[in-house]
């Protein structure tokens, strides 16, 4: 009685909605850098506000992108019902090859859309970085106001709340309240920027100095060197207002109103560690939990009584589940792989290559088996063929970070025409591999 939207014998294939949703969620979980978000590249996760404590927490971040969108889409089962369709009537070619189409064209879709989502929650959630962004953009217009008149490049590395204030990015309303909320250690920065703001013009030959002392002092906190310091009051800068600044920060980093005053301070220095730590407290936690969930499926399982279409359903939900983590595991480990070829092809993600048409040929292996001697099989081994199917190859290929690689590509374009190779490669040479082990046992 429910609207079917999709069919195993139709070009819209059954996992169509799972890939759209994956490849949606997969772009709602990128970073500044992959979104192109030139001054909060360094953010994680980009539609979450800056100092977010889940901006840090990069065990999740891999959770979610690789084990769960990773694991919703499925390229081995788009795949193997291509095949199918290729394989099984004179009409199955055209139904194939628009199947295929509107697999990678949908996913290109939802990926692009699920980007636009977190760009547009990163301006709402961070509307400082949101209007420093628009400042950038309109660096080179005619229509940019004198006190805009900034390059940002030599701020990137400031702390944001130093870098907004120095660069006018605050509305005036906005920097007469911080002058009420914190006076004193406003009077001292507004006496750097004051004394440094003829210098910020893009053509000022001492701005690479101005931009040395500030990172010096507000990111390094070390002294500027008798280099830096001598151009310093050649151009008349006020470099004892921004140590006073600087001294009176660390005293005290709140506001009248309790909120911090730097506020990616702890952000930088808790989350922008490359190598994150490993807890042994955490990892022990998560073994239990595995085992614990892999009882729990296995139990349900067996404990399922019947043989109805609905008990195997279910049977086969559990034992997929089971298979599902050593296939995402697996794809996690062979996506290291991605860009170590040597030469001309470094560019190519070998390892979602090998995980993607390694799937699609277990998918197809298994196909062949159930179709040809299910009837020969006991009931679990039935059963577990399918969980194979549906679980190990599902888990194991993705659509979410195929699409996603193939998005990265396509930016070469028309230099390079990287993504539309790769995309294409992938998918002629599972269909050719799993045609030739399908069509003839059909």
């Amino acid at each position: 009685n429910g609207i079917c939207l999709t069919s195993a014998k139709s070009a819209l294939f059954v996992d169509l909605p799972a890939n759209m949703v994956g490849s949606l969620l997969m772009g709602m979980l990128q970073s500044g850098l992959v979104l192109g978000l030139a001054n909060s590249n360094n953010v994680p996760i980009a539609w979450l506000p800056i100092g977010h404590r889940f901006q840090g927490m990069d065990a999740i971040h891999l959770a979610f992108r690789t084990g769960f969108c990773g694991s919703i889409t499925t390229f081995s089962s788009w795949n193997t019902q291509m095949v199918t369709l290729l394989t099984g009537s004179s009409q199955g070619a055209a139904q194939a090859i628009f199947g295929y189409i509107i697999g990678l064209e949908l996913a290109l879709a939802s990926y692009t859309i699920g980007k636009h989502i977190a760009i547009l929650g990163h301006r709402y959630l961070n509307p400082l970085h949101a209007r420093e962004a628009d400042i950038m953009v309109n660096n080179n217009s005619s229509t940019m106001t004198p006190e805009h008149a900034h390059h940002f490049v030599y701020h990137r590395d400031l702390p944001d709340f130093e870098r907004h204030y120095l660069t006018n990015v605050f509305y005036k309303e906005e920097a007469e309240q911080l002058k009420e909320d914190i006076p004193i250690l406003m009077e001292e920065l507004e006496k750097w920027k004051k004394s440094t703001e003829d210098h910020r013009n893009l053509s000022n030959n001492v701005r690479g100095d101005l931009s040395n002392i500030e990172r010096c002092l507000l990111v390094e906190e070390d002294e500027p060197n008798d280099l830096m310091l001598n151009v310093a009051q050649q151009a008349g800068w006020d470099v004892d207002a921004l140590r006073r600044y600087v001294h009176g920060k660390n005293s005290s980093n709140e506001c009248k109103d309790g909120s911090t005053l730097v506020d990616d301070k702890s952000y930088r220095s808790e989350f922008s560690s490359s190598s994150p730590v490993v807890d042994v407290d955490h990892a022990v936690f998560a073994a239990v939990v595995l085992l614990v969930t892999c009882g729990l499926l296995l139990s349900s399982a067996l404990l399922t009584e019947g043989r109805e279409y609905t008990s195997q359903n279910y049977q086969v939900f559990c034992i997929s589940g089971l298979f599902a983590m050593p296939g995402a595991l697996m794809r996690w480990r062979l996506s290291k792989l991605n860009g170590k070829l040597q030469g001309k092809y470094q560019w190519v993600p070998v390892g979602t290559f090998i995980a993607n048409v390694t799937a699609s040929l277990i998918s197809i292996s298994v196909t062949v088996v159930l179709d040809k001697f299910s009837s020969d099989l006991p009931y679990w081994g039935v059963i577990s063929l399918v969980a194979v199917k549906t679980g190990l190859a599902g888990s194991l290929s993705t659509v979410s970070s195929f699409v996603a690689e193939v998005d990265q590509l396509l930016k070469s374009f028309p230099v390079h025409v990287w993504g539309y190779i790769y995309a294409a490669g992938t998918i002629f040479l599972a269909c050719i591999l799993c045609v030739t082990i399908y069509a003839p046992v059909i």
